[in-house]
């Protein structure tokens, strides 16, 4: 793996990379965990994968502080079971005698949490010891965020769009179309609902790959943005009322100086410069919506394989390939700005895909850098949401509406004379 990782490397710096400094981040692997190794002694965990994986990055994964799955999945019957488990995986030698370590690790075994889930709560607290207060901090945390949600939506309208995620990296990607991927349950978030992936991609082949190329905590959205799942009682009503605030709110996460891991072809599927359909395919990153605000400058490309790295890929593919990314990552610069081209952004995304017609003009909203967006909602009608995206823009990208349309805005659609209707846009 080591050796795979450095011809990774070399190619990364045969193929001119941007030089952004995640290259660095990308070939030191994960700094922070060796720090961490070096000043304790947890066990080192071996993660399989399918050894037949098209990626080689998901096959395999070495280190500390990473569990495999079956040790996830146990659930433990006894406290000291389970504090021999978390001594071991994070290399300290806690009795239970320590204040407040039992009635802690007691409220885990009564719920009847697994050992994934346990290691995922306490280990941003292990090294603090003050076990006795982990529960009311918590819970504190929870009430919050609670708290700061309820404040962020006023009616229709989202005044708080800074939804702070923690310290993660972040991974984009393309869909597959609905033929081509399927729901799946799955213990990583509770059997809570369904995953969609690509009929060939495995979660635990992701993990791995995301842990070789230095990711510690990752946003995913499949597994931390509720997804339609009819088969589960009750499920669709609280994702549409979630979805009011998470979908427009999402953009935050991808924030300019966050590593965002991008699966161009689908989640966790192999890196083509050259792929079936082309770089124009439906389904395909370059052609999706929700991209535009996911595109960053501080990028890795995920599901690298040795063709990835073949430097005698032929060249027209390769420049039209960087000639895209290109110009979606100067529209990410672009919209970097305080009050970004109104005009620029809405030519990046004209041609783009999407689930629903609605997300076209919802994923404007944060490219625009609007102070305020407007809720979320799949069924409304969309010269509805494009007056809505209006009200939250700024003075002088209204203003730009009025003075550089080409005419009148068509007012037989309901509209105003002054700016363009959605589908004169």
């Amino acid at each position: 793996m080591e050796i795979y990782r450095e011809r990774l490397c070399k190619a990364v710096a045969s193929w001119g990379w941007p030089s952004n400094g995640v290259e660095s981040s990308f070939c030191d692997y994960s700094s922070s965990r060796k720090r961490a190794a070096a000043e304790t002694t947890p066990a080192i965990y071996e993660l399989q994968g399918a050894p037949t994986a098209t990626v080689p990055l998901q096959r395999f994964h070495k280190g500390p502080y990473t569990i495999p799955r079956d040790k996830a999945n146990v659930r433990f019957s006894d406290v000291n079971q389970l504090l021999y488990g978390l001594n071991d995986v994070l290399g300290t030698e806690y009795t239970i005698e320590r204040p407040g370590l039992q009635a802690c690790l007691q409220g885990y075994l009564d719920e009847s949490c697994d050992f994934g889930q346990v290691y995922g709560h306490l280990r941003p607290w292990w090294a603090k010891d003050n076990f006795h207060r982990i529960a009311v901090l918590m819970q504190q945390r929870k009430d919050e965020d609670a708290q700061l949600r309820k404040n962020a939506v006023d009616g229709d309208c989202i005044v708080n769009p800074h939804i702070p995620p923690p310290n993660v990296w972040a991974v984009s990607h393309s869909w597959k179309e609905a033929s081509k991927r399927r729901a799946r349950k799955t213990r990583i978030n509770g059997k809570t609902w369904a995953v969609p992936l690509p009929l060939e991609t495995d979660l635990h082949g992701v993990r791995i790959e995301l842990l070789n190329l230095g990711a510690e905590y990752v946003f995913l959205d499949v597994l931390c943005l509720r997804q339609h799942d009819p088969q589960t009682v009750g499920q669709e009503f609280r994702r549409k009322k979630e979805w009011r605030l998470d979908v427009p709110t999402i953009g935050y996460v991808y924030q300019p100086l966050r590593v965002t891991v991008v699966y161009f072809n689908g989640l966790g599927e192999e890196f083509l410069l050259a792929p079936p359909g082309g770089l124009k395919s439906p389904c395909h990153w370059f052609m999706r919506v929700w991209t535009l605000q996911e595109a960053t400058q501080y990028w890795l490309p995920g599901g690298l394989t040795h063709k990835s790295l073949d430097i005698s890929i032929p060249r027209p593919n390769m420049q039209s390939f960087y000639s895209r990314l290109h110009d979606v990552l100067q529209s990410s610069t672009t919209a970097s700005a305080s009050d970004p081209d109104l005009f620029r952004t809405l030519a990046a995304i004209r041609d783009r895909r999407f689930s629903s017609p609605v997300d076209s003009i919802a994923g404007l909203a944060y490219p625009l850098r609007c102070k305020t967006l407007p809720i979320y909602n799949a069924d409304m009608d969309l010269e509805d949401a494009w007056e809505a995206l209006i009200q939250s823009m700024s003075p002088l990208q209204r203003l730009m509406l009025l003075i550089c349309w080409r005419g009148p805005g068509d007012s037989r659609a309901g509209g105003y004379t002054w700016r363009p209707t959605w589908r004169q846009v």
